[in-house]
């Protein structure tokens, strides 16, 4: 099998695994109970709230655990505007779904959302985004890593600009693609908040986290408990709390122990993707992030595509179509012609993923592609 669709999400790692195990089996208290086996519990918990918040520079009560990035973007949003009034929120175009969702539910609700277009490569200016910004800008957001396309917004900019317009201003970072695998500076870049998920760092699905810089705000979206300090009520979910700092423990030693070969990787994959016929690259050219390449193919449907790959078993992602089977909005803000829309393919790498891989994958996909385009009469020369 060879998996290119780890932006979707990772495998969990057999050590990962065994964490979940083990705490489910022999450490499976309440942590908000008094007695010795919530205690233990409890340890565990902090312990892993150590690991994670030291790799973002962070102390560990800045840190609420959460079901995932979703829910973290959300109570950032939503927390940034509650018991406000004529406030608005500034956002980049082509944010992940998460962040534009809750934007229109911040129009329908009365904020004014600001939305910062992008450039073709996924990128939107500082000047752009510090422009927007006004002394009833509640919150600015921009994610690191484009979850589509790869791009790496510039947060180093985008931070302190927004901070010199509006200090009151709040910088929220959808740090999902890139926690655990790129670098993350949240004081130097000025950040408020921050989310991330585990299964994108080979943890399980079903948690995630969110750093609330010490001094912020953000109510609780769930009403109950006092958990994490009363900024998320529920009882937390230890085995997957200690789980996701496992995980992002190992994706560190790899990033620190690999990382030629994760270039090599992504070099490979760009020089057969620009060998082939008819492609369209939508990535950023410079591999300021190397574990994600988005591109189009014309005559060429992706999800028709996915199913011969699948037959193989290697996978991607077709990035073309939601349900309607309308373009996604990060194609349609990027401005792909419509010659490539329905041929758009994301493939996305992990520590997981080896060089070798790479020349088996496209051999496949150059031969399906030619299948494809016999059905559909396109040629480079029509």
């Amino acid at each position: 099998m060879i998996y290119f669709d780890n932006a979707a999400t990772t495998p969990v790692h057999p050590e990962v695994a065994e964490v979940i195990n083990h705490i489910l089996l022999h450490e499976w208290g309440n942590p908000s109970s008094l007695h010795h086996i919530g205690f233990e519990a409890e340890k565990r918990m902090r312990e892993a709230g150590r690991v994670l918040a030291g790799g973002l520079g962070v102390d560990p009560s800045c840190l609420i655990f959460t079901s995932c990035a979703s829910e973290s973007n959300n109570t950032a949003l939503w927390g940034a505007v509650r018991g406000k009034t004529g406030v608005n929120v500034v956002m980049a175009q082509a944010e992940h779904s998460s962040v534009e969702k809750t934007g229109l539910a911040l129009r329908e609700a009365g904020v004014e959302v600001r939305v910062i277009p992008v450039d073709r490569e996924g990128f939107v200016t500082p000047g752009q985004v510090a422009e927007a910004v006004d002394d009833k800008t509640a919150l600015v957001t921009v994610m690191q890593v484009n979850n589509e396309l790869g791009s790496w917004n510039d947060l180093a900019a985008i931070g302190p600009m927004v901070k010199a317009k509006n200090p009151k201003t709040l910088f929220h970072v959808d740090g999902t693609q890139a926690f655990g695998k790129l670098p993350v500076k949240l004081e130097e870049w000025k950040v408020d908040s921050y989310s991330a998920s585990a299964h994108k760092i080979h943890g399980p699905k079903g948690v995630g986290l969110l750093y609330v810089r010490q001094g912020v705000n953000y109510p609780s979206l769930i009403a109950g408990g006092g958990q994490m300090g009363g900024r998320r009520a529920g009882t937390e979910n230890v085995a997957y709390i200690c789980a996701m700092a496992k995980a992002y423990d190992l994706v560190q030693a790899h990033v620190r122990d690999h990382k030629e070969e994760i270039l090599a990787i992504y070099h490979r994959a760009m020089e057969r993707i620009r060998a082939l016929d008819g492609v369209r690259v939508n990535s950023p050219a410079q591999p300021l992030n190397p574990y994600i390449i988005n591109f189009g193919l014309e005559g060429v449907r992706a999800e028709v595509l996915l199913h011969m790959m699948e037959g193989e078993e290697m996978y991607f992602s077709s990035g073309s179509a939601c349900s309607k089977g309308q373009a996604s909005p990060v194609i349609e803000a990027i401005g792909v012609p419509d010659a490539y829309k329905e041929g758009i393919l994301r493939i996305s790498f992990s520590m997981e993923n080896s060089p070798d891989q790479v020349d088996p994958f496209f051999d496949a996909l150059e031969k399906h592609v030619r299948e494809i385009r016999k059905v559909t009469g396109w040629s480079k020369n029509a």
